[in-house]
């Protein structure tokens, strides 16, 4: 699913290193799983945490039951889903929020309307027009959702809470893709403490987890396992926006 800051794209490359690094029946946590783009490319055993209930309620309900999406949601539907979520079904402004906003932002500019053409440029198809539509991108998202996440688990849990609460098994596997330093914050769970998060991976390490975290940068000095140069319209860092780059997004691994 497109979310604010998702791996759909690029997910896969994460998910081949992290592979390569998880020990035979190791558990998969990732506290901050979002659009799952990298939890939905992951073997099982897994757990996926968030702070937004309405994703978790979406992520939970498209994972375990025949449930699907109504894709008749017009502008004022959304700007009425956006002001009055509790009138609607969790699961339903869960994806509304954030797969018909603009660049999945939560509950952004509606972009429900939007019918895009364009001349597909390489390929036996090439030359030939292809049409998006919003809406029908919705749906195929939760299909795709529906196959990737079957029988998952997804606890509506701040990352802080996991380990003292029990959802850390021993010697677990933990991916992190916390909201980036510099970056459009999220609307749920408060303002992101990014130094007691860096403590707190260092302090899973101590205790024998294997620790990954996505992010542009880290006050340590940490092994880069992977970069790509990112787009994003997300970014409030006015040093990248100055320089008119695209900032490097990097894989660390916590040691």
């Amino acid at each position: 699913m497109q979310y604010q800051g998702g791996k759909y794209m690029g997910g896969n490359h994460i998910a081949k290193i992290l592979t390569e690094h998880r020990k035979p029946g190791q558990w998969y946590i990732e506290p901050f799983c979002g659009g799952c783009g990298v939890l939905g490319r992951m073997a099982f055993p897994r757990l996926g945490a968030d702070v937004n209930p309405y994703l978790v309620a979406y992520l939970q309900k498209i994972s375990s039951t025949d449930w699907m999406p109504s894709v008749d949601v017009s502008r004022e539907i959304f700007n009425d889903m956006k002001t009055n979520p509790e009138n609607y079904d969790p699961a339903w402004v869960g994806i509304v929020g954030c797969a018909l906003s603009f660049s999945g932002k939560w509950f952004g500019s509606y972009t429900g309307h939007i019918k895009k053409y364009q001349e597909i440029k390489r390929g036996s198809r090439k030359g030939e027009i292809r049409k998006y539509d919003e809406k029908k991108k919705m749906l195929k998202s939760a299909e795709r959702d529906k196959k990737l996440l079957k029988y998952s688990a997804f606890v509506l849990k701040d990352y802080r809470t996991l380990d003292a609460e029990g959802y850390i098994p021993p010697e677990s596997l933990i991916y992190c893709d916390p909201p980036y330093k510099g970056t459009a914050g999220y609307p749920f769970g408060g303002d992101f403490d990014h130094d007691a998060f860096w403590q707190w991976c260092i302090n899973m390490v101590y205790k024998g987890h294997t620790v990954f975290v996505s992010e542009y940068s880290c006050p340590h000095d940490f092994e880069v396992v992977w970069e790509r140069k990112r787009s994003s319209s997300l970014s409030n860092n006015k040093e990248y926006n100055a320089m008119k780059t695209r900032p490097t997004e990097k894989l660390f691994k916590i040691s």
